[in-house]
C-alpha cells in the first residue's frame, strides 16, 4: 500500500468516525483532523488521483464528502455534481442534505475575501481590593434596604487572571494540569475532558481554613467539552484533590491533536455578594417594580466592587444575565438563566467554584455563548473532602 493509499484509508475511517460521533466536541476535533489528512493527501504525488477514486467509493457518505470537497475547490465539477445528483435521489437524511445542497448552490458562490483585521487584545488588569462586609452593608443602606438583605451577604474569594507562573503547581486556569504518575485523564465516549484549572490551596493562605478548604494540596477541575461549551449535557465534570503537590508533574496531552485552553495565572481577593434576583431568597420577598430595579442595581454595584458606572445604559434583562466575566470560589452563583444552580433540598449543594471569562493577557476565553461553569458541593462533602461528589452545571445566554 502506497503512502497516498494509507492516507486515503485514514480519511475514510475519519469520515466514518465523524458520522457515528454524537459528542459535539469530539465531532469538531475529528472534523479539524480531516483537514490535516486532506493536506497530507494533496502533498503526495499520487494523492489527488487516489482522492478522485473516492467519488465511486461504495460508502455513500464517503462519496458525499469527497464530492463536497471537489465542488468547493472547483475541481472535477461534472463528476462531483453527478455524485450529488445521485445521492439526492435517496429517501434518507443524506439524500435530503444533498437536495438542499444542490438547491442552494453554495458551491457556485465565490467567497469575498475579508479585509485583514488586527485581533483585539485583552491585557491583564490591576486586581481590585474587593468589598468588606461593612462596605457592602453601607451600600445596602444607601439603596434603601435593611438588615434582612444584609443577612443575605455571602463571602467569596474572587479569582483574578494574572501572568502565568513558571511553577507548575501554581494556581491557574487552562493549560495542562499537574498530576500524579498514575493519573488517568477523565474522558467520555473516548473524548478527553477539558482541563479547566487548578487551585493551589496553600496560595489561599488563611482564606483556605476560613472557607473550609484544605490548607495544603491542589484542587484540579475538569469538565466534559460539550457540557462546558453549552452544547448538550454529557458527562459533567470532575474534581481531583491531590494532597501532596511534591508528587505531581505536568501531564502529557491525552491525544496528539488535543488543544488545551488558553492559560493564565491566578491571584485572589475576598469580597461579599448578594444573591441573584432569581434566587428564592429574593423572589420570596415580592418586591415592587421599583424595589426590583433598585435591588438588581444594588447587587450589580456590589458585584462590580462599588463601581455603578459599570452598568450604566444596560437594560434590566442584560443586567439579570450579567456576571459571565466573574470567576470565584464560594459566594452566590451569578445566574445566567432562571434555573437554580444550588440545590438546597435533598442534596444541600452550595457553590464551590464559578468560572467566567478570563484572559491570558492577549486572548479572551469564555464558556459557550456568554456562559458560566459552576461546580457545586454539599457542605458536609466539603468538610469530609469528598470533592468527587461535586456536580458541574453550565448556563449560557
Amino acid at each position: 500500500m502506497s503512502q497516498a493509499e494509507k492516507l486515503v484509508a485514514d480519511l475514510i475511517e475519519n469520515i466514518s468516525e465523524v458520522e457515528r460521533t454524537e459528542h459535539v466536541g469530539r465531532h469538531n476535533r475529528l472534523f479539524s483532523e480531516r483537514s490535516k489528512r486532506l493536506d497530507a493527501i494533496d502533498a503526495e504525488p499520487d494523492g489527488p488521483g487516489a482522492l478522485y477514486q473516492l467519488l465511486s467509493h461504495r460508502d455513500a457518505k464517503v462519496r458525499d464528502t469527497v464530492a463536497h470537497l471537489f465542488l468547493f475547490r472547483g475541481q472535477h465539477r461534472q463528476e462531483s455534481l453527478a455524485v450529488m445528483q445521485e445521492l439526492a435521489e435517496r429517501d434518507d437524511p443524506l439524500g435530503q442534505a444533498a437536495r438542499r445542497f444542490l438547491e442552494d448552490r453554495l458551491f457556485d458562490r465565490k467567497p469575498e475575501p475579508s479585509p485583514p483585521r488586527e485581533p483585539p487584545k485583552f491585557p491583564f488588569e490591576a486586581m481590585p481590593a474587593g468589598i468588606s462586609k461593612q462596605m457592602a452593608e453601607e451600600l445596602i443602606a444607601e439603596a434603601g434596604f435593611g438588615e434582612a438583605i444584609c443577612a443575605l451577604l455571602r463571602p467569596a474569594i474572587r479569582l483574578w487572571p494574572v501572568p502565568l507562573s513558571a511553577e507548575p503547581t501554581a494556581s491557574r486556569l487552562g493549560g495542562l494540569p499537574v498530576v500524579p504518575e498514575d493519573f488517568v485523564w477523565p474522558a467520555y465516549k473516548e473524548e478527553p475532558f477539558w482541563f479547566l484549572g487548578q487551585i493551589n490551596c496553600a496560595e489561599l493562605g488563611a482564606r483556605a481554613k476560613a472557607f473550609g478548604l484544605p490548607q495544603v494540596g491542589l484542587l484540579s477541575f475538569f469538565g466534559d467539552g460539550d457540557d462546558v461549551s453549552g452544547c448538550f449535557p454529557a458527562a459533567g465534570g470532575k474534581i481531583y484533590y491531590f494532597a501532596d503537590t511534591g508528587a505531581l508533574s505536568p501531564a502529557h496531552l491525552p491525544l496528539e491533536d488535543f488543544e488545551p485552553q488558553i492559560s493564565c495565572g491566578l491571584a485572589f481577593f475576598e469580597t461579599f455578594e448578594l444573591p441573584h434576583f432569581y434566587e428564592p431568597a429574593i423572589e420570596a420577598r415580592n418586591f415592587s417594580e421599583i424595589q426590583e430595579s433598585a435591588y438588581i442595581d444594588l447587587r450589580l454595584n456590589i458585584a462590580s466592587l462599588g463601581k455603578p458606572n459599570h452598568w450604566e445604559g444596560r437594560t434590566e434583562i442584560s443586567k439579570l444575565m450579567s456576571g459571565y466575566e466573574i470567576s470565584k470560589l464560594f459566594g452566590w452563583p451569578d445566574r445566567i438563566q432562571i434555573n437554580e444552580v444550588e440545590m438546597p433540598g435533598r442534596w444541600g449543594s452550595k457553590l464551590l467554584l464559578q468560572l467566567g471569562e478570563y484572559t491570558n493577557g492577549e486572548e479572551l476565553h469564555g464558556w459557550g455563548p456568554g456562559g458560566l461553569v459552576y461546580f457545586t458541593l454539599a457542605p458536609h462533602d466539603l468538610k469530609a473532602r469528598r470533592f468527587e461528589r461535586a456536580e458541574l452545571l453550565m448556563q449560557a445566554s
